[in-house]
C-alpha cells in the first residue's frame, strides 16, 4: 500500500471496514455464512455438504458463486473503462457499479426480501475488489487478509535480518 497516495491508503482502510462492516452483518443474518470472506463459506460449503445440510450448503455455495460473479463483474467494468478513461476514472466506475448494487440491496430490504438483499451485497463485495487493481491484478486486497498478514510477516522476518524496519507497517 505504501505505492499509493494518502488519500488513496485512506480510501483503502474505509472500504476494508466497510467491507469487514458487510460481512459482519451477513454473518450475523445468514447464520454463519459469510459475504465477503471466501475462505470461511468454502469450509461452510463443504461441512455442510459432508454433514447432509443442504440449506447451509446452498446458501454457502450460493455465496461463494455470487462473490465470484462481482469480482467478474468489477474486473471487466475496470478493464472496460481503462480502455477509454485512465485509472482514477475506471476506480469510480467500479466504485459506482458498488454503490448502486448496495442501494439495490437496501432497496430489497426495504420491500421485505432480506434474503436476497444480501446475496446482492455479496456480490457488491466481490466487485469491490476491483477498485485497487493494477496489471489485471488485486494490489490492495479489500476483502480479505490472509495474504496481508503472510506479506507482513514475511516484513517482520526481513526486519529482523537486517531489511527496513518499517515495511510490515505498510500491511496494517
Amino acid at each position: 500500500m505504501h505505492n499509493y497516495r494518502r488519500g488513496e491508503q485512506l480510501l483503502a482502510v474505509a472500504l476494508t471496514v466497510l467491507a469487514g462492516f458487510v460481512d459482519s452483518v451477513g454473518f450475523l443474518y445468514l447464520g454463519g455464512v459469510f459475504l465477503s470472506f471466501m475462505s470461511g463459506n468454502t469450509t461452510r460449503f463443504a461441512t455442510a455438504a459432508v454433514e447432509g445440510d443442504t440449506h447451509l450448503a446452498r446458501l454457502a455455495g450460493s455465496c461463494l458463486i455470487l462473490f465470484l460473479v462481482g469480482v467478474i463483474w468489477g474486473a471487466l467494468i475496470h478493464r472496460l473503462t481503462r480502455r477509454r478513461y485512465d485509472l482514477t476514472r475506471a476506480r469510480e466506475v467500479v466504485l459506482f457499479t458498488v454503490a448502486g448494487l448496495f442501494v439495490l440491496s437496501s432497496l430489497l430490504v426495504a420491500v421485505g426480501v432480506e434474503r436476497a438483499a444480501l446475496l446482492v451485497l455479496s456480490v457488491g463485495i466481490g466487485a469491490l475488489n476491483s477498485v485497487f487493481e493494477r496489471d489485471g491484478e488485486v494490489s490492495i486486497p479489500l476483502t480479505y487478509m490472509t495474504g496481508t498478514l503472510v506479506k507482513m510477516g514475511q516484513r517482520l522476518v526481513d526486519a529482523f535480518f537486517g531489511g527496513s524496519h518499517a515495511r510490515w507497517i505498510h500491511h496494517l
